[in-house]
């Protein structure tokens, strides 16, 4: 708002009745309840679920993109899997690769900056 980059009607229109949504890492024990729920709607078709062993290792995953990046890692592991029970494998293969996205995102904004600066 202060910036200005959001409609000032629209926010009063919206915020009525706010509601407070704590972080995905704040509620660590939600996780199992919502990865079983996000799998029934990412492909309804199919019959997924988690293991055991799956649970600890989405629990151990701290989560900048609350749902929406446990929902990304939940379809990673669906499309590595070679059954429909996604085990700590699978898991751990989907968050292996989100890291390395994210490290090469990394990369690439440094190298930018480097050029950037060494240019000069």
């Amino acid at each position: 708002m202060e910036v200005g980059s959001f409609r000032e009607d629209l926010f009063y229109r919206i915020n009525i009745f706010p509601i407070v949504m704590p972080p995905l890492s704040e509620r660590v024990s939600d996780i199992p309840q919502l990865a079983r729920a996000r799998l029934t709607k990412l492909d309804p078709g199919k019959n997924y679920r988690l293991s055991d062993s799956a649970i600890p290792f989405l629990r151990l995953k701290e989560y900048r993109g609350n749902i929406r990046e446990l929902r990304d890692i939940l379809n990673r592991a669906m499309v590595m899997s070679d059954t429909d029970e996604l085990d700590h494998v699978a898991i751990e293969l989907a968050l292996l690769k989100q890291a390395v996205f994210d490290a090469r995102e990394h990369m690439t904004t440094i190298q930018g900056w480097v050029s950037r600066y060494t240019e000069s």
